[in-house]
């Protein structure tokens, strides 16, 4: 009975350091300009199962190397349709509502570790605003406003990266003048854990409840 008593406290007391190690380390980060990415994610490929063109409110690309699928869907309201532009560029459907604002990119059965873009808007006189915000295991994580130059012209690039062991299941990027593409994409992906992974963790989370309760 000793050793199994032992063995739950140690078992506690592992999943307290991992659970305060990830808190501590865990975080995003946005950036402006140029970052590496394992690959480039490409459109209009007529060979890649699951890809999407569009019109569509969710179109669908796969990574250069590795094939994974990801999404890329509108939120505006009404929803807007998008269109593939090229090999890594997305644009709104023009025979719909010109423009888009809101858009989730999302790589189902992967976490995001970092992801770079471009933004262009259609306004050529006016500065806009664009917000990314990164949906993680820890809740999500909103960055500060980034100034978004009407000039364009590559002027206008991004990229998003975890640390300490940060879980991003999508990204948001939202914008106050509507763009009329997204470009230049690359992104690295991680694989989902298995589910015995959770089933550890889980475990291990009813221990704790089990030794805390028999503590009280």
């Amino acid at each position: 009975m000793g050793s199994l008593k032992s063995k739950l406290r140690s078992a506690v007391l592992i999943l307290l350091v991992l659970l305060s190690v990830s808190a501590a380390q865990a975080s995003v980060l946005f950036a402006t300009g140029n970052a590496s990415m394992s690959e480039n994610v490409l459109f209009g490929h007529s060979t890649c199962a699951g890809c999407v063109d569009g019109p569509a409110v969710t179109v669908v690309g796969h990574g250069q190397n590795s094939n994974i699928l990801v999404d890329f869907t509108d939120f505006d309201n009404p929803l807007i349709n998008l269109v593939i532009s090229g090999a890594n560029t997305i644009t709104y459907d023009p025979s719909g509502t010109a423009g888009f604002s809101l858009l989730d990119i999302a790589a189902p059965g992967y976490y995001i570790s970092g992801i770079m873009f471009q933004l262009t808007e259609i306004s050529t006189v006016s500065d806009g605003l664009a917000t990314f915000t990164a949906h993680t295991d820890g809740g999500d994580v909103i960055s500060s406003p980034f100034t978004l130059l009407h000039q364009g012209g590559g002027l206008n690039q991004y990229n998003i990266t975890s640390t300490g062991g940060t879980l991003i299941s999508s990204i948001d990027i939202s914008t106050t003048n509507v763009l009329h593409d997204i470009s230049q994409i690359a992104i690295t992906l991680e694989p989902v854990p298995e589910p015995a992974t959770y089933g550890m963790a889980g475990a291990a989370l009813a221990v704790l409840a089990l030794w805390r309760r028999r503590k009280a």
